[in-house]
């Protein structure tokens, strides 16, 4: 199998990134709405944004505690890593309103970074302070530390939500855990291997997300690195032409079909031949995967 086809596997010929928001101070944390409308956190000015379907962006809430990842629930609340205030909060009507008011505090005293959730309304979050992948179950506000991984960053749930991913940002690998139904984790162990820039030895593994047939899409110094179920990179699409290179990625749009990249004080989207699986909704069991 050659490049070519591979390529055309994913992208889309005639298809490169086009510019959505700029003007920021520093984005991150990029995540979709029922509608494939997209949320994005300013973490440097504390602020969150919304990108409608006409691909408009406006400001929706302010003094944030530095919000980091961002999420939707099931229920329809926005949950943000709200890092500055140590906390882990939800915003209600987020699809809805101009301007959000107060959250609902969550979990307190706690450190994080990315967050995720899965269709029953459990929550997971990555805090590279302690090095720990935090779990919170639905109506309860203590968390409860449940793996540890070096450098964890970003998270991510596989599109049956059996497995959880969680990237190393200093090292070259993400890791993989099996999740029960019942939340508990188990089975830890280095799994992506992603490729490194000439001359450096950190990959800078942040943000994730995942395509119905399984594929990862991980956020890199390279660009946007693109992992099989059996861990192995695919194809590397560059970041957008002079952007910095991303730090969080989703997939959006009314049919989900454009992979959205933070990428420092701008945001861009690209069309896929591929459709993302969004872990707050009902569970999607990807192709068998091949050697």
């Amino acid at each position: 199998e050659d490049a070519a086809p591979r390529r055309a596997t994913f992208l889309i010929e005639g298809e490169d990134w086009e510019l959505v928001s700029d003007g920021h101070g520093f984005n991150e944390g990029v995540t979709p709405g029922a509608l494939g409308e997209v949320y994005f956190t300013d973490l440097q000015d504390s602020k969150i944004f919304r990108i409608d379907a006409e691909g408009e962006t406006k400001l929706i809430a302010s003094d944030t505690g530095q919000a980091n990842g961002l999420m939707m629930s099931p229920d329809g609340r926005l949950i943000a890593c709200a890092n500055g205030k140590k906390q882990i909060v939800a915003y209600s009507d987020a699809a809805s309103s101009s301007s959000l008011s107060a959250p609902q505090v969550l979990a307190s005293n706690v450190t994080s970074n990315d967050v995720c959730v899965r269709h029953d309304g459990l929550i997971f979050w990555t805090s590279p302070k302690t090095k720990q992948v935090m779990r919170l179950f639905p109506g309860q506000s203590t968390p409860t530390a449940v793996a540890t991984v070096p450098g964890c960053n970003g998270i991510v749930f596989s599109p049956d939500q059996t497995q959880l991913y969680v990237t190393d940002f200093r090292g070259r690998m993400a890791y993989v855990m099996q999740v029960t139904d019942d939340g508990q984790v188990q089975h830890v162990q280095p799994y992506l291997y992603v490729h490194l820039p000439n001359r450096i030895a950190i990959a800078s593994n942040d943000g994730m997300t995942v395509d119905t047939e399984g594929y990862v899409y991980v956020a890199t110094r390279l660009g946007v690195q693109i992992c099989d179920q059996p861990g192995r990179v695919h194809l590397i699409i560059p970041p957008p032409t002079g952007a910095r290179y991303p730090a969080n990625l989703c997939f959006g749009g009314p049919d989900f079909n454009y992979l959205y990249a933070a990428c420092g004080d701008k945001v861009f989207r690209r069309r896929l031949s591929r459709t993302g699986a969004v872990s707050w909704r009902e569970p999607v069991t990807p192709p068998k995967p091949r050697l």
